[in-house]
C-alpha cells in the first residue's frame, strides 16, 4: 500500500456488469497518473465480469452479498491515500481526469471536495447530455443533487468528521454523503469534462425511479433533521424541500405514478413555491406532470431529472 501523500485511491463495487465492464476498466488503467491504488469488489457476478477483470492489473476481491456501499467504504477504510473515489462499473473516466482531479484538491486545500462536468452517455455509449454542474456549495446541493460524483474526488481526511457512505442506503446514498461533506467544508469547481455517466434502462436507478424519488426526499429530511446544523444551515429546508419534492415528483411521473407526483406538488408548494416556475428543476417538474406523454430522462432541455447515483 502506497503511502505516498500524492496517492489516489478508486473503489470499483461492480456485480454482472459484463456488457460495460472492459470500458470502464480500460478507461480507469489507461489514466496517466502515479501512484494509484484500483481496488474493485465483486459482490458474486455470475455473468462475464470476473473473466474480463482478471484480464487487467486489478486488485479484485470477490465477496457474495456485499453491497455497493459497504464495498466503498471498505476500500476507503482500508487505504492510506488522501484522495479517494469511486468508479461504478458501467461508467467511464475521461483520459487525464484523475490527475486533473488530484493536482486541483492538492492545490486547493480548503476544499474536500473537487468536483467537474460529465457527459451523460447512453447503452450504446452516445452522448445524450452535457452535465455542468456549475460550483456547488451546501445552498444549491440542498435544493437539488447536480453535483456529478462521476467526476468527484473527496479528501480522505474530511471523512473522518463527515462519515462514510450510510450502507443502510441502495439508493441516493452519494447523495446524502455529498450533504454531509458540504456541511462542514467547502467544495471546488473545475470546468472541465471529467467522465461519462451511462443511462441505460438495465441500470439500479432507471429500473427504480419510484424508490429513487422516495429515497432523495428521505435524504433531505434526515439531513435537516440534524441536530448540529448552523441557523443558517437550518434557513435552507425551504428550499431543500421544495426542491426534494420537486425531484421526487419528476421520478414519480418517470415511473407513472401520477397521483403521488401531484402529492409532490403539494408538498413542493409547502416550501419556498417560487422556485417551481423559477428554477429549471421546478419547471422540468410542472411540465413532466402536465404532460399527457411520458417525457423520457434527458427529452427536456437542460439537466435531466435523472438522479445522478451509483449505477
Amino acid at each position: 500500500m502506497s503511502t505516498s501523500n500524492d496517492t489516489v485511491c478508486v473503489v470499483m463495487p461492480v456485480l454482472n456488469e459484463q456488457a460495460y465492464i472492459r470500458e470502464a476498466v480500460e478507461s480507469l488503467v489507461a489514466q496517466e497518473y502515479e501512484p494509484l491504488e484500483i481496488t474493485v469488489y465483486d459482490g458474486g457476478s455470475t455473468d462475464g465480469t470476473l473473466d474480463i477483470l482478471k484480464q487487467y492489473p486489478l486488485q479484485v476481491t470477490v465477496e457474495l452479498g456485499l453491497g455497493q456501499m459497504a464495498a466503498i467504504n471498505r476500500g476507503w477504510s482500508r487505504t492510506s491515500a488522501p484522495f479517494v473515489t469511486w468508479m461504478a462499473g458501467d461508467d467511464k473516466l475521461k483520459p487525464g481526469a484523475i490527475a486533473r482531479l488530484a493536482n486541483e484538491l492538492r492545490d486547493h486545500p480548503e476544499a474536500a471536495v473537487v468536483h467537474a462536468d460529465a457527459e451523460a452517455i447512453d447503452a450504446h455509449g452516445r452522448v445524450m447530455a452535457q452535465l455542468k454542474p456549475g460550483n456547488v456549495q451546501l445552498p444549491e446541493l440542498a435544493f437539488w443533487f447536480t453535483l456529478v460524483p462521476q467526476s468527484s474526488m473527496i479528501r480522505r481526511q474530511a471523512l473522518e468528521r463527515s462519515g462514510l457512505m450510510d450502507e443502510g442506503r441502495r439508493f441516493a446514498a452519494d447523495y446524502d454523503l455529498f450533504l454531509r461533506l458540504a456541511q462542514y467544508y467547502r467544495f471546488h469547481y473545475v470546468p472541465f469534462s471529467a467522465a461519462q455517466y451511462r443511462s441505460h434502462a438495465d441500470s439500479e436507478d432507471s429500473k427504480n425511479y419510484e424508490k429513487v424519488g422516495e429515497a432523495v426526499v428521505d435524504v433531505v429530511d434526515a439531513f435537516f433533521r440534524r441536530a448540529d446544523l448552523t441557523e443558517v444551515q437550518r434557513g435552507l429546508w425551504p428550499r431543500a424541500r421544495t426542491g426534494s419534492r420537486c425531484f421526487a415528483g419528476g421520478t414519480f411521473c418517470l415511473a407513472g405514478k401520477r397521483v403521488r407526483a401531484w402529492n409532490m406538488l403539494w408538498q413542493a408548494l409547502q416550501g419556498d413555491p417560487s422556485l417551481l416556475w423559477r428554477t429549471r428543476l421546478g419547471r422540468h417538474f410542472l411540465l413532466r406532470l402536465i404532460s399527457p406523454v411520458q417525457i423520457p430522462p434527458f427529452r427536456l432541455k437542460g439537466r435531466s431529472l435523472v438522479f445522478r447515483g451509483i449505477e
